[in-house]
């Protein structure tokens, strides 16, 4: 097998099970909305890391909002001083919720390839620009990382599965409190 061959970075069935049922549910949070799409898509970033992301685009209150969760692989130590030096994050609280210092992941060189979960969401505004009109996506929240722990049949541990649901209800709580003072000022 060559060094591209491995789909470490890929969803696998269990854990896209785990995404959607927090994202498609979205009647729990909000009573109107539409949902436009779910998409895939597999990518390098700019850091040289592979990812694989699924998102889903609402129409909520007449506008376009994408919640996102992307799967990254990170290689080796220099890859993740380069992607948490661009995050600027780190590990604050306990189970799997956030990024694990530089200085402990340089300990544990044995963690590599190390995986995580990004979370966020976007919205698309409409704004004059140069006495143009134009449209443009904006964060809708904060950016939120788990790191994956996962059992030998490619689950999640229950541990981060209970970190995921809090996280993307967090999310989705964010977005539409910020949906709604966006909504107020335009």
């Amino acid at each position: 097998m060559g060094l591209f061959s491995s789909k470490d970075h890929l969803f696998d069935y269990l854990e896209e099970v785990v995404v959607d049922r927090n994202f498609l549910n979205l009647h729990n949070y909000i009573n109107k909305f539409e949902l436009d799409q779910r998409s895939k898509l597999d990518n390098n970033d700019k850091h040289k890391i592979i990812y694989e992301n699924i998102s889903y685009d609402f129409f909520i209150n007449k506008r376009r909002v994408r919640f996102s969760c992307s799967k990254r692989t990170i290689k080796n130590y220099e890859l993740y001083f380069d992607y948490f030096e661009a995050k600027m994050t780190s590990k604050t609280d306990k189970g799997y919720i956030g990024l694990p210092s530089l200085s402990d992941m340089k300990e544990a060189k044995s963690l590599f390839p190390f995986r995580i979960l990004e979370l966020g969401s976007i919205v698309l505004i409409k704004e004059k620009y140069k006495g143009r009109n134009r449209e443009r996506f904006i964060d809708a929240s904060s950016k939120y990382y788990l790191w994956i722990a996962q059992k030998e049949n490619g689950s999640w541990e229950d541990e981060l599965v209970k970190d995921f649901n809090s996280i993307s209800n967090k999310l989705i709580k964010e977005t539409l409190k910020n949906l709604n003072q966006l909504k107020k000022s335009q």
